[in-house]
């Protein structure tokens, strides 16, 4: 589809048609699950703020991450909680040479000619600078957010970050003076908040990235049995050689 020039300085690229795979617009965003600990890596390199403030005066800089060959950059992070997944929104990008399409320096939402071609948020052939290389966001792409695959913690850990974090945020908030047990997903330990006085709970997995322990909420769907009773470790040993549980909400 070629789309009207008031969108933006736009350039036309011509090429064999060999990576018609890349061609715009590309309807449905591709969707692929990351383990928490490669999906935060992904997550980090949002510039959504740099793409609401462009100027159009040339290609904006983006920060990107290589997964499957291809570097990626991400312009929306959405944090379900409970009841919803949590999804960095991106875009694949490739150079000029491999995209079979038109491509733009800037996109203007506030021109009415875009508004009407392009779906809201589409940066379909939107042209970017990864460390002053210039790329094309080629293809759409959702990376959801799956349970870690880093060794457990020890389950001491967990509750001793449990107690500190008690008299703040969404403990103090929302599951003050809460029914708590502990239970174990995966080797991980889980920590469960169960209201007294409401028919409300939260599940929330602990474990530890680079960058320190890290808390994932578990979906309410979650079948309880897919749960086991907690087991402390010393030390982070290596998970055991069997299909993890995956949280099938994909």
């Amino acid at each position: 589809m070629n789309l009207d020039t008031s969108m933006g300085r736009q350039r036309a690229i011509n090429t064999s048609g060999r990576f018609a795979a890349f061609a715009s617009p590309d309807p449905e965003p591709q969707r692929i699950v990351l383990a928490a600990q490669d999906w935060i890596h992904m997550a980090n390199a949002y510039c959504g703020d740099r793409f609401a403030e462009a100027d159009g005066r040339s290609a904006m800089t983006v920060s990107a991450v290589d997964h499957g060959g291809f570097q990626h950059t991400i312009f929306s992070v959405i944090h379900g909680g409970a009841t919803g997944e949590h999804r960095a929104e991106g875009y694949r990008l490739v150079p000029p040479a491999m995209y079979d399409g038109v491509t733009a320096d800037f996109i203007d939402w506030r021109d009415p000619a875009t508004v009407e071609a392009r779906r809201r948020g589409d940066a379909t052939g939107l042209l970017v600078r990864v460390k002053g290389r210039l790329l094309v966001c080629a293809k759409a792409v959702h990376f959801i957010r799956d349970l870690p695959s880093v060794p457990p913690m020890p389950l001491h850990e967990a509750k001793d970050f449990d107690v500190a974090a008690r008299s703040m945020g969404w403990r103090a908030m929302a599951f003050n003076g809460a029914d708590i047990s502990w239970r174990s997903l995966n080797g991980h330990p889980v920590v469960i908040y169960q209201h007294p006085m409401q028919a409300r709970y939260v599940s929330m997995l602990f474990w530890r990235s680079h960058s320190g322990i890290q808390e994932y909420c578990l979906p309410n769907a979650l079948d309880a049995s897919m749960f086991t009773e907690p087991v402390d470790v010393k030390a982070p040993q290596l998970m055991v050689k069997e299909d993890p549980i995956q949280l099938g909400l994909f």
